[in-house]
């Protein structure tokens, strides 16, 4: 410590000639106290002290008969007295002060937590729309106020608070939930089948079965009528209420012509640079790219212990393509045909368990053609609202 208060208040570096340096060494512990690193060199004795010491240092040389002589000089002060012309060092000092203190009171980053059907971009596409972005200043907003207009916008969200903390503001986001569909009970209705199919097996919970398993239906038929007769005779309007399980089948067919046109990449690319500060865009580029191309973007941020600053570089890769004729082998064709069988499979049987897939294919001069025949199980009711007179 006291090293470090010497470097601060500058300290220089002391030769001590003559005869009594034992004498001058006690003399030095008794008056002065920012003495320290005695040392014995062939000259003599080597002291530091600091600058405001050294008055005393020479009453104490004086009283022992000992000479003294500066070596060196160390510190702020001698090091600021070094560069006292060179401007250039304060003005840019000066200026890292003003932009530490205005960069300070703004927001470098934000971070988003709570979401889960939404994403990150959507969010921030929001909190844009208010003017909240990185760079904005955090006193210059109503933040009770900013909540309560994006919630407005937005009924998919219930909740959120806006927490600035240093230069990172903390959005947290309560997402709406999705509340069930509420039927009404008391409407009279049948069951209808939605498709083809056989009857595997019926769970009826209200209503009169006009079905059982094995029996084949087809896409209207009435499974569960909502008009229970009873043995009196008496007829009551309920609504209907079943589980009826049905063998089903699917069948789809894909053309795949051989000749193709795609976009090929020539080998030829260019790299360009997007430079990101407090918000701003500043393109490392001029002009624009007339040719056909495929691009392939990424975003590089700085961090300081983990923490991410208000900087950072856009690069995108674009690579330069042009049309191609090419003529596809079975083998490529039947690929494509299985890429568009397994989105089929996503987008339109989400809800069906597939039993079995029967898959064929021909193939001619110019297209293969691809089927493909399902077999499944899936529940065929639909609700369909009784007309009473």
């Amino acid at each position: 410590m006291n090293r470090l208060l010497g470097w601060f208040w500058g300290y220089i570096t002391v030769l001590v000639t003559g005869e009594a340096c034992e004498r001058f060494m006690n003399l030095c512990g008794f008056y002065s106290r920012d003495v320290w690193d005695f040392q014995k060199n062939p000259k003599g004795l080597s002291v530091k002290v600091r600058v405001s010491e050294y008055k005393n240092l020479r009453h104490s040389a004086k009283r022992a008969g000992v000479h003294l002589h500066i070596e060196s000089k160390h510190g702020f002060p001698f090091l600021l007295r070094r560069y006292r012309f060179r401007y250039g060092i304060f003005v840019g000092f000066l200026i890292f002060i003003v932009l530490l203190n205005v960069l300070c009171g703004r927001i470098w980053s934000v971070e988003i937590h709570g979401i889960s059907s939404l994403n990150s971009l959507e969010v921030m596409t929001m909190l844009q729309s208010v003017g909240i972005s990185e760079g904005v200043k955090k006193d210059a907003y109503d933040w009770a106020t900013v909540r309560q207009k994006i919630m407005e916008q937005n009924p998919q969200i219930s909740w959120m608070s806006f927490n600035p903390i240093g230069t990172v503001l903390f959005v947290d986001i309560s997402e709406t939930a999705k509340a069930p569909g509420i039927l009404d009970h008391n409407v009279p209705c049948n069951l209808k089948a939605t498709k083809d199919g056989v009857i595997l097996s019926a769970k009826v919970y209200a209503g009169q079965p006009l079905v059982k398993p094995g029996d084949a239906v087809v896409k209207g038929d009435i499974l569960v009528s909502g008009a229970v007769e009873y043995k009196n005779g008496c007829t009551v309007f309920r609504h209907a209420s079943a589980e009826i399980v049905a063998q089903t089948k699917y069948h789809i067919t894909f053309k795949i012509p051989l000749r193709q046109t795609v976009q090929c990449r020539t080998g030829q690319s260019q790299v360009r640079h997007v430079i990101r500060f407090f918000g701003m865009r500043i393109p490392m580029y001029l002009g624009s790219i007339k040719e056909q191309y495929e691009t392939v973007p990424t975003s590089h941020d700085m961090q300081i212990n983990h923490k991410t600053l208000p900087l950072g570089v856009d690069s995108t890769i674009f690579y330069y393509t042009s049309e191609k004729q090419v003529t596809l082998s079975e083998h490529q064709a039947l690929s494509q045909a299985q890429k568009k069988l397994n989105e089929y499979k996503i987008n339109e049987l989400d809800d069906v368990v597939i039993k079995t897939i029967t898959t064929n294919h021909t193939i001619d001069k110019q297209t293969l053609t691809f089927t493909a025949d399902f077999l499944c199980e899936e529940n065929i009711c639909f609700e369909e609202n009784m007309l009473i007179f």
